[in-house]
């Protein structure tokens, strides 16, 4: 587990420290007055090598001294703000340097200890009992014997749930060079393991005479996002089949060629059959054993095949008649093995930063549990990786960071309360089933992108790869199995048009994502600018051509600009359940400043809340332009009392919007509880454009066909609702009319069914009676498509 700290003084600044401790690390006693002294002796002159002035060695020594308590008692995650509070304020015993309080302030405006948040990650251990509960709660056998399967992420924030046992490790941020650095770590009888990869002035200290627990020795529990095995017998296998449009990219000679594409997952089988051609041992290493070799660890569970898995949907070489063809076979491929082990802060912010001048697209199927009820997101490593990745990969262009949304749907959770889904860096993707249906485990949210295939009902294909021991596997499922298709989508748009920047990227796939494939789903809107935007599925679904015939003469969007604004006017600082508060923010886009944003991408609200039971929250922002985005659903399993301390709500839905104008927030509790709370902190961060982005010179045109893309379409809308009108209906075949029709009744009918109903005159009344059933359960039918129009159009063409 990390930890953190904060401490300054003069030109030596221990700013942050994020450590590892361990479960049962006993109190240090304190030694004999003497021995103190004589050391402090010893420390001084040692550090008067380094160190000239006087106040500056003792204000070592005060550090010092204060590290050596936090080392030897550790920080329990929800007393670190309380424990440091004293180092934490300002002009406070010990001097502050301006470097120091640069320091200070760049981190104690995002929440000091609290939101830097140092995080027990994936494959932590936990207590017998507390794995058993949570287990049979997640219903998911674990691979391990005798145990259930079972997903554990924590951090500092106070939104966190925290476990008990630690590691033995500390990061420390010390300003003052590596000498200083070093002087520390011995002089606390800690070996000093030098600089954190690229990050300057980091450094790793480890107790060696204290070892850590290993994943092989403990109930370690590893998180991938694979779907729960469930049975859902809503298919209808006879529809048509949704495309990726793959096929017509290869067939123009598109494959990948010179993208490297990176999978940080449990390890890759690049030996396998289908995998080893395309395999990049130069972009490849192993976090968990420190070794260049990202093979996965054997056992006879296969409980490390996620990655495996992961990668042959990216790049399986093709006509070699094993498992399958990837999507960008002619990519090169390299794996980090990561989680297969304690996942620490470090380890995350390593991968996230591995090879980052070389690598294009970093694949990532792995989060926070998914079981609604728990708030967390990177620890301070990792976010200043993915910044960094952003923003010196590719040579300044950035890595292209793609992410498996989450496969929490079922418990209620929303993946806005995932810091790794829901941050501006990562391109967010959700699933769709093979009949274009919102998967069971799907999360709504108001951060995801786009979609790609996946499973839904249990009838329903699952995704064909690669599988360890050199075998194939049928039943890969969930995001994360959608995450390594977009992908592959993406390798395919950056070989075409390597130029592309991560946010060009981003701006690309919101233009070419479809939404008729999913358009029979509920929950679409028209954003301000006339883009379709569904919380359970971004933009739409991925369209391989669209996105390569966009990015070929794309121009480059101009700089991300940054504008903060503060609320203007609320209705209440409180908050109980049946009520709600309102806030109003008044921006003018920050205009005439450095600042100014005309065209948004993401928007951001930060907030601390205090509420005694944090799920019965709802969360809606409206834009200038109309636009409503949910931010955050009710979460029924989210029981915690600790409320949202600094947190970053992330939406799309307003991409291309002018910002200037009232923003409305509202939050409010509809539940039947009796609930109370504050809201505290409160800005809205938008980042976007000054220049308007060449694209969006045309607005958006959407095909109207279902399973093909076919050239521009015309279509009629009113009140944000499509209407089929009678010309339309009747350019359509007899299959399509047919096929359209289940899809605006979400019916279960085959061609057969319809076509002996409506020759009895029984079909009227069996779809108004399914619509009836549908409206009992909530579900939504395709009220976009008027089924009494197509069956007019029916009925007339029988007669």
């Amino acid at each position: 587990m990390t930890r953190l700290a904060m401490l300054g003084g003069s030109d030596l600044v221990l700013v942050l420290a994020l450590l590892c401790v361990f479960n049962t690390l006993a109190q240090t006693k304190a030694t004999k007055t003497e021995a103190k002294d004589l050391e402090r002796s010893e420390s001084k002159k040692t550090m008067s090598n380094n160190i000239k002035d006087e106040d500056l060695i003792e204000s070592y020594q005060e550090i010092k001294e204060t590290l050596r308590n936090i080392f030897s008692q550790g920080v329990h995650p929800d007393e670190g703000g309380d424990h440091l509070r004293e180092y934490l304020e300002p002009n406070n015993r010990l001097p502050m340097s301006r470097d120091a309080l640069s320091s200070y302030d760049a981190t104690h405006k995002r929440g000091g200890v609290s939101n830097l948040r140092a995080s027990r990650r994936r494959g932590v251990f936990i207590r017998k009992n507390e794995a058993l509960i949570d287990s049979l709660r997640d219903q998911v056998p674990h691979q391990y014997t005798g145990r259930w399967r079972h997903d554990s992420l924590h951090h500092v924030h106070t939104g966190g749930e925290h476990t008990n046992t630690y590691l033995n490790e500390w990061v420390v941020h010390l300003t003052g060079g590596r000498e200083l650095a070093a002087a520390v770590a011995k002089d606390l009888g800690y070996q000093f393991l030098g600089q954190v990869g690229r990050f300057d002035d980091v450094y790793r200290m480890v107790k060696r005479d204290h070892p850590a627990t290993h994943k092989r020795e403990a109930p370690t529990l590893t998180h991938h996002l694979n779907a729960h095995a469930q049975f859902d017998t809503r298919t209808r296998p006879y529809l048509p089949k949704l495309d990726l449009q793959v096929l017509n990219v290869w067939d123009q000679g598109v494959t990948g060629k010179g993208v490297r594409v990176l999978v940080l997952d449990d390890g890759i089988e690049w030996e396998h059959e289908d995998l080893q051609a395309n395999y990049d041992p130069e972009i490849s290493y192993d976090y968990n054993s420190n070794d260049s070799n990202p093979e996965p660890r054997y056992d006879s569970q296969l409980s490390n095949s996620h990655g495996t898995r992961c990668a042959g949907e990216i790049a399986m070489v093709p006509n070699n008649h094993k498992c399958g063809v990837g999507v960008a076979y002619g990519a090169r491929l390299g794996g980090v093995r990561m989680l297969d082990g304690p996942v620490s802060d470090i380890v995350e912010g390593l991968s996230l930063i591995h090879s980052i001048e070389v690598v294009d697209v970093v694949s990532c199927s792995w989060g926070p549990t998914d079981d609604g009820k728990r708030v967390e997101g990177p620890g301070r490593l990792a976010e200043m990786s993915m910044h960094k990745g952003t923003k010196l990969g590719r040579g300044g262009r950035g890595v292209v960071y793609v992410w498996a949304a989450g496969n929490g749907g079922s418990v209620g959770d929303n993946c806005n309360c995932d810091g790794y889904t829901s941050s501006i860096y990562t391109l967010s993707i959700s699933s769709a089933s093979e009949t274009g249906k919102f998967p069971w485990y799907g999360e709504l949210c108001t951060s995801t992108l786009a979609a790609a295939y996946s499973s839904g009902a249990y009838t329903d294909q699952k995704i064909a790869t690669t599988d360890l021991h050199n075998k194939c596997t049928t039943k890969f499922s969930g995001t994360s199995a959608a995450a390594p298709l977009a992908a592959g989508i993406i390798a395919l748009a950056l070989e075409v048009n390597p130029r592309l920047t991560w946010r060009d990227m981003q701006h690309a796939v919101v233009w070419s994502s479809e939404w008729a494939p999913l358009a029979h789903n509920g929950g679409w809107i028209l954003n301000g600018w006339g883009l379709r935007i569904n919380p359970r599925f971004g933009f739409g679904l991925l369209n391989a051509e669209n996105l390569i015939n966009t990015v070929r003469n794309w121009t480059n969007v101009g700089q991300q600009r940054t504008c903060k604004v503060a609320p203007t006017n609320r209705s209440s600082d409180t908050l109980e359940t049946g009520g709600w508060v309102k806030v109003e923010f008044d921006s003018d886009g920050c205009v005439g400043s450095e600042d100014e944003v005309k065209f948004l991408e993401h928007v951001q609200l930060v907030t601390t809340i205090n509420y005694t039971r944090r799920g019965a929250l709802t969360i809606s922002l409206v834009s200038p332009q109309g636009t409503q985005a949910t931010l955050l659903t009710e979460r029924k399993a989210d029981t915690s009392k600790k409320g949202f301390n600094k947190w970053p709500f992330m939406s799309v839905h307003t991409w291309a919007e002018d910002p200037s104008g009232v923003w409305t927030l509202t939050f409010y509790d509809n539940t039947d509880g009796e609930e109370n709370g504050t809201i505290e902190d409160l800005e809205l961060i938008l980042y976007g454009t000054k220049e308007r982005p060449a694209y969006l010179q045309d607005k958006r045109t959407y095909k109207i066909r279902y399973d093909q893309v076919e050239d521009k379409e015309e279509y009629t809308k009113k009140d944000d609702k499509l209407l089929l009108n009678a010309l339309q209906l009747y350019t359509l075949p007899w299959d399509e009319l047919l096929d359209l029709l289940n899809k605006s009744t979400r019916s279960t009918l085959s061609r057969e069914d319809i076509e002996m109903l409506l020759k009895e005159d029984r079909l009227e009344h069996t779809l108004r009676n399914l619509q009836s059933q549908d409206e009992k359960l909530g579900t939504r039918s395709m009220s976009k498509l008027n089924w009494e129009l197509i069956f007019d159009e029916l009925m007339a063409r029988r007669q």
